[in-house]
């Protein structure tokens, strides 16, 4: 009888880790992007109407998550995107392009 030496395929608890776990496919990666950047233009969009320094905290906090959108959404269109967060968006397989 021989063993199942799997070890580099454990998490710490030593249970198999799952697949791909880190991986974000790409429509809920371009789902994620436009809600952040929506909540960022709805952020901003209220300071505007408060005024004053306000203008400045909407601009300051809403660009975070505007920049992280941004990110998420063009990183739907790579070939191979890079890692954001520790986390990758899948590849999207286009027939026509081969």
């Amino acid at each position: 009888m021989v063993s199942d030496n799997d070890r580099y395929g454990a998490n710490g608890s030593g249970n198999r880790e799952g697949d791909n776990l880190r991986q974000l496919k790409p429509g809920f990666a371009l789902v994620l992007g436009s809600a952040c950047i929506f909540g960022a233009c709805l952020l901003y969009s209220y300071s505007l109407k408060r005024g004053d320094y306000f203008i400045l905290i909407g601009l300051f906090c809403g660009f975070i998550p505007f920049l992280i959108g941004a990110t998420l959404i063009f990183c739907c269109f790579l070939a191979s995107p890079p890692p954001i967060f520790g986390f990758t968006v899948g590849h999207i397989a286009i027939p026509w392009l081969g």
